[in-house]
């Protein structure tokens, strides 16, 4: 779509299939990309099939953030670890 998004990046996480010999293929992967100033990601899991020698897009399953379970812990704060540092330099490193 026209939205004002500028891609800037790609990371692949996993494959599945995708060979030569294959009729279809997995790939999971982060892009990332700005859209109307602000930074995104998209995470999915797509799927795609072999054609007559060319690889289709078939369909993709976009992944939510994982959302955290337990207070995030300051940069300045108590180290949870018994070391008595701050957390910046200690763990948080």
């Amino acid at each position: 779509d026209d939205d004002d998004t500028v891609w800037s990046g790609l990371k692949i996480l996993r494959t599945e299939g995708g060979q030569k010999n294959d009729l279809q293929g997995i790939v999971e992967f982060i892009a990332t990309c700005q859209v109307k100033g602000k930074s995104s990601q998209l995470h999915e899991i797509s799927e795609f099939v072999c054609a007559d020698g060319e690889w289709l897009y078939k369909k993709g399953a976009g992944i939510q953030p994982q959302r955290r379970t337990q207070e995030k812990i300051g940069r300045n704060a108590p180290c949870p670890c018994p070391s008595g540092k701050k957390f910046k330099k200690c763990c948080g490193q």
